[in-house]
């Protein structure tokens, strides 16, 4: 009994290092509306667009520009990221990347515990 309860101070401890190492660099940024390479403008383009339609883009029109091509995985990511803009209210470019930036911290944050479950499932008889 003593052990379950260290194992689960251990993985609360664990889940708020998570989160304090992903959320603190954020406080150290001056706008957070500058987004780094294309894949992040790429998703935050999807975002914006189900915020707009409530509907995932199947088919891209700028992914290979004269032609378009068919996106060819799925929505998940999109629609769990675009949660946080729902629930906040933002409106603007900035807005919404303000509120998609705290979606991966708090996503690894759940992640941390699926291990430990994952193997007491599997190798605790």
């Amino acid at each position: 009994m003593r052990i379950e309860k260290l194992s689960i101070v251990f993985i609360v401890a664990c889940m708020i290092l998570s989160f304090a190492l992903r959320i603190f660099p954020m406080f150290d940024l001056q706008n957070l509306g500058n987004l780094c390479g294309v894949d992040s403008w790429y998703n935050i383009r999807l975002v914006e667009t189900f915020l707009e339609t409530h509907d995932f883009v199947n088919f891209e029109v700028f992914t290979l520009f004269p032609l378009g091509q068919n996106i060819a995985w799925g929505s998940l990511f999109t629609i769990m990221s675009s949660l946080f803009p729902i629930i906040s209210g933002a409106v603007t470019r900035v807005e919404i990347i303000n509120a998609v930036s705290l979606f991966v911290p708090f996503l690894f944050v759940f992640i941390v515990p699926t291990p430990d479950k994952l193997a007491n499932q599997i190798f605790i008889v």
